[in-house]
């Protein structure tokens, strides 16, 4: 039998549960607010022609964006968004994007078109959605979720918190160019966390290295930097 003070417990209980829950949702709301930011910024200022970054914490994705133009940057198509399921080439990635072969790691939708562009300059096709050779074709929510997998895979990259691009949180994955990609998918084990982003192509401008790490470019450090922003959240 359900009591007056039955009903009133289980009313308080829930009712503590959602303001957990909002509280954590609280905590994200302004970095996420800052990372978007970045994104949008770094694909309005034409460095690139697309951008996203997927974050996973515990098993669940708590921020995933993208900005910019998957295919038609170049007018070669008609224009397509870049989303976080957009399908790219993922062969810098190689040894994690070749980890996963069940259903949940297909790519949604046609593959991003790759770009280069001269400073100043109109984008155009470096690689056709679809034609890089040898290479898997992974969407950026896909990787996020393989590099929680595959720490343990031959090739991963290991920065330890003393020399991580972000500073304090040890990660182990990938990150590279391939094809004008810039992409990087990391595990945060000490976070219990997963970061993976790319671009689909840089300008002149945006190839040059970083001065904030040695595997940065300018246009990866605004993915980085808003991933350590929303890292430091969770």
């Amino acid at each position: 039998m359900f009591t007056r003070r039955a009903v009133l417990t289980g009313l308080s209980g829930l009712a503590l549960s959602a303001c957990a829950h909002r509280s954590g949702a609280d905590a994200l709301r302004i970095p996420a607010a800052s990372a978007r930011r970045r994104i949008e910024d770094l694909v309005y200022s034409a460095m690139v022609p697309a951008a996203g970054l997927v974050v996973r914490y515990r098993g669940e994705v708590v921020f995933a964006h993208a900005e910019g133009l998957a295919q038609g940057a170049a007018g070669e198509a008609d224009r397509a968004p870049f989303t976080p399921e957009t399908a790219f080439c993922a062969a810098a990635l190689s040894p994690l994007a070749a980890a996963p072969h069940d259903p949940r790691f297909a790519p949604r939708g046609p593959a991003a078109t790759l770009y280069t562009r001269e400073d100043e300059g109109l984008w155009q096709v470096q690689t056709e959605a679809g034609e890089c050779a040898g290479a898997s074709f992974l969407g950026l929510a896909s990787l996020a979720r393989a590099a929680g997998r595959t720490s343990d895979l031959p090739g991963v990259q290991t920065y330890q918190a003393d020399t991580s691009p972000i500073p304090g949180v040890k990660l182990i994955g990938r990150q590279g160019e391939a094809y004008g990609s810039y992409s990087a998918a990391f595990h945060a084990p000490d976070l219990e966390a997963e970061i993976a982003f790319a671009v689909t192509g840089t300008s002149v401008s945006g190839t040059e290295r970083s001065v904030h790490h040695p595997v940065m470019i300018k246009a990866t450090e605004p993915l980085w930097a808003a991933a350590e922003t929303l890292l430091a959240a969770l």
